[in-house]
C-alpha cells in the first residue's frame, strides 16, 4: 500500500480512492505481461471493470445525488464541496467530476489515503 495527497489524485488512481468510500476493491488484471484493466475483487469470472466516476458523469451521477455533492466553476479550476458531520469538504480539480470525487474521498479519509 502506498499512502496518497488526495488534491494530487487522477485518473485511476482517483477512481479506485472513490471505490475505496463505496466499499469496493479492485485489482488489476494481467494477460500474460500485458495489463486488461482493473477490476472488482473477488468476483470469479465476470469481471467487473473499475467505474470512472471522475470522468464518466454516469458513473458519478448517484454517488453525487447520493452524497450531496456540488461543485463551482473559478477562474482556472473547479471546486468541488461535500457536507459530512457539519463539516464542509472542499477540494479543486481541472473539471466538475474531478473536483467532486477529490471532496468526497477527502470528507471520509481526510488529506490522503492508502491504496495499492
Amino acid at each position: 500500500m502506498t499512502k496518497h495527497t488526495i488534491s494530487e489524485l487522477t485518473g485511476t488512481f482517483l477512481d479506485l480512492a472513490v471505490a475505496k468510500c463505496e466499499g469496493k476493491s479492485y485489482e488489476q488484471r494481467f494477460r500474460g505481461s500485458m495489463a486488461e484493466g482493473w477490476f472488482e475483487t473477488g468476483v470469479n469470472g465476470v469481471g467487473i471493470p473499475l467505474p470512472r466516476p471522475s470522468e464518466d458523469w454516469r458513473a458519478a451521477g448517484p454517488i453525487i445525488e447520493r452524497e450531496h455533492l456540488y461543485f463551482t466553476p473559478n477562474p482556472h479550476a473547479w471546486t468541488g464541496y461535500v457536507l459530512r458531520n457539519g463539516v464542509l469538504f472542499q477540494a479543486h480539480g481541472d473539471t466538475g467530476p474531478v473536483a467532486m470525487m477529490r471532496a468526497y474521498v477527502s470528507s471520509r479519509f481526510g488529506e490522503t489515503i492508502e491504496l495499492a
